[in-house]
């Protein structure tokens, strides 16, 4: 009944947008070349290559109240996969469809895809604004969460403050068992039984004290589990930002905790810190960053069981350096928490888990059109990495925890109003966290270190 009343709420929109003539139709978007040469820190391991995407941004205002936005990403040939291209992430041309938010791709024959990153219909009422279709979501520093999705939300907007709720589509038809045959064919958009619902309130009150504005949002995502619990998780993230004078800052805390998985159950205790500073000299801007992400404790160490659900991962999107959080370093080519990559050169899981960092920068000017910014950070686990005993079969610790500095350079030029060329350089000291090693009865041995990983970028994009 729930997915009747979604499906008749949408046939609503296109229905009212079919009736009028298209009178305001706004089309842009952009066109980014890149080149890349990456050094993971792997002895006689490196990767060059270049990638390119086109969006278009579609936005068709049909009545005063009604209006469609449309995104579209194509990567030109290109298939993006992150075994030829680690930078690959849900907002580029690969899009909704990479690795992480969705099935395998066969590269031989989808390399042309046009992806849609969003697509949905915005209606504004008396009574507040109806958006349905996939959107963006995102919301705080995007620790959390920062992914597109097919969702309906509402928002009620107010001088000082607004508020809102939705729905979307965690995951669809999760169960297969539990999915619908019509003549022997699975139809899993008939079924609600298998779905994974993910159910959510928000809201920003600005000014409660001058400057401040404190944007608080939960959640709560709902399917089946094992034969005797439900999957149940529970999340909040509560964002404050400061803007006094030449001052900015953010703080966001994030908590989730539930039951995650079918079988054997996991319950989820995962929660994170991050916080900026920012102040305008008028000759530059400087600033400073610090995240915390929580790891395993001792005792998920002592068992053979999935380490990975009892750490906290940011979203595929946060990465505060060029290099750690976006790609994979060291001789096994572990992303920054430490999982093994499945194939080739990409990572398997990139987002930050079991880490804390700091960072300093700077950002200044010298020439007209021309901005320069430098980053300097430390990053080191939360606690030790921890690897499988060869004999035992049990989570032994290495010892090591230092993951490393990192020295950022990143320089773009605005050669015209709509035209701009960047150049990025990244260098990682890795540390021992990244190193190779193997255990057996008890005994850790550190079979090789990592080099150093470097990367340096360059990118040309147009806009229109």
């Amino acid at each position: 009944m729930r997915k009747c009343l979604l499906w008749l709420l949408a046939a609503t929109l296109v229905v009212a947008m079919a009736m009028p003539a298209l009178a305001d139709v706004n089309i842009s978007g952009s066109y980014r070349l890149r080149g890349v040469y990456y050094e993971p820190g792997a002895p006689d391991t490196n990767l060059s290559f270049y990638d390119n995407r086109l969006r278009f941004d579609i936005t068709a205002k049909v009545s005063d109240n009604l209006t469609m936005f449309i995104q579209a990403d194509s990567g030109l040939g290109y298939d993006g996969h992150e075994e030829t291209n680690p930078l690959a992430n849900q907002d580029s041309y690969d899009g909704i469809l990479s690795q992480h938010y969705g099935a395998d791709r066969d590269t031989s024959t989808h390399a042309h895809d046009i992806v849609f990153q969003r697509a949905y219909f915005k209606y504004d009422s008396p009574i507040g604004t109806f958006q349905v279709g996939r959107q963006w979501a995102f919301w705080g520093k995007g620790m959390l969460i920062s992914m597109n999705r097919n969702r309906v939300k509402y928002v009620y907007k107010q001088p000082g403050y607004f508020l809102g709720c939705g729905l979307d589509k965690w995951n669809e038809a999760r169960d297969k068992a539990d999915i619908t045959k019509i003549n022997g064919v699975s139809m899993p958009l008939l079924d609600d039984t298998g779905d994974l619902d993910h159910y959510f309130a928000f809201g920003s009150f600005s000014n409660l004290v001058e400057g401040l504005t404190w944007s608080p949002w939960f959640g709560f995502i709902h399917g089946p589990g094992s034969k005797t619990e439900d999957y149940d998780v529970y999340y909040t993230s509560q964002a404050l930002k400061y803007v006094m004078d030449k001052w900015a800052v953010n703080i966001e805390f994030d908590y989730k905790w539930g039951n995650s998985q079918q079988d054997p159950k996991v319950k989820v205790r995962q929660y994170c810190i991050g916080a900026d500073a920012s102040y305008d000299l008028d000759i530059a801007k400087v600033g400073a960053e610090f995240a915390f992400f929580s790891g395993e404790s001792a005792a998920d160490k002592n068992r053979n069981v999935d380490r990975k659900s009892k750490t906290f991962h940011s979203s595929y999107w946060y990465a505060p350096f060029v290099i750690f959080g976006e790609l994979p370093i060291g001789p096994e080519l572990l992303g920054p928490d430490g999982d093994s990559t499945k194939a080739g050169i990409g990572g398997s899981h990139h987002e930050l888990a079991n880490c804390y960092y700091f960072k300093v920068y700077a950002t200044v000017s010298p020439i007209e059109n021309l901005e320069v910014t430098g980053a300097i950070g430390y990053i080191q686990a939360d606690e030790a990495r921890a690897i499988v005993d060869s004999v035992t079969g049990k989570y032994v610790d290495t010892g090591a925890d230092n993951m490393g500095w990192e020295f950022d350079l990143i320089g773009t030029y605005k050669i015209t109003d709509n035209l701009s060329y960047t150049v990025v350089g990244g260098y990682f000291t890795a540390g021992d966290y990244f190193d190779k090693y193997n255990a057996s009865s008890g005994n850790v041995v550190r079979e090789q270190e990592s080099d150093d990983a470097y990367v340096l970028l360059h990118q040309i994009q147009i806009n229109f």
